[in-house]
């Protein structure tokens, strides 16, 4: 993919009404001083995500989700390997029953996928 491509698809998903309303929610769910650092993540961790995640998710399951991967990474430490499997509850967190969310966080390991 080209440079100039790439830059057309960043720019599309920051235009996007859904990211900037993800934006605004999680501003809010941060709050505080935290709250730009956090919006900052947001902007970053939905630049690489597909149009059709944008389109299929509401709002409020992507605020989730982000919130969810940017709590996780705010409580990382250098050294420390840190792996949570969760299954969704439709009844708290809105996301479908079939939906299971791995979140690891291990730092320059060689081999990991292997």
């Amino acid at each position: 993919m080209s440079d100039t491509t790439e830059t057309a698809e960043r720019r599309l998903r920051e235009d996007s009404p859904s990211v900037r309303a993800v934006c605004e929610q999680v501003e809010q769910i941060i709050g505080g001083p935290e709250a730009p650092l956090a919006v900052d993540f947001a902007e970053i961790f939905l630049s690489r995500t597909p149009q059709e995640v944008l389109q299929e998710r509401s709002t409020d399951d992507l605020t989730r989700m982000v919130v969810g991967a940017y709590r996780f990474f705010a409580a990382a430490r250098p050294g420390r390997i840190d792996v949570v499997v969760s299954n969704a509850d439709p009844e708290g967190d809105g996301q479908p029953a079939a939906v299971t969310t791995v979140r690891t966080n291990v730092s320059e390991r060689p081999f990991i996928v292997d």
